[in-house]
């Protein structure tokens, strides 16, 4: 997955740290792809499927706190 986050964000390197900080959730910045990924994030999909829906259920509350 490589969603757009530039709603929430400016700097994806800054929203993948701290979000690592805040939710313990490992993504990859877009921008480590080049400038044309700056405004997404690399989600990889490796990981068993409980796994993955708790890293999106975090996520997603990371997200509404940008939001708020």
């Amino acid at each position: 997955l490589f969603p757009d986050i530039s709603e929430v964000s400016k700097s994806s390197f800054k929203f993948c740290e701290d979000l690592m900080e805040k939710k313990r959730v490992a993504i990859v910045p877009g921008a480590a792809f080049g400038p044309h990924g700056e405004g997404h994030v690399r989600i990889p999909l490796v990981k068993p499927i409980e796994v993955l829906e708790e890293a999106a259920k975090r996520i997603e509350d990371y997200v509404k706190t940008l939001k708020a």
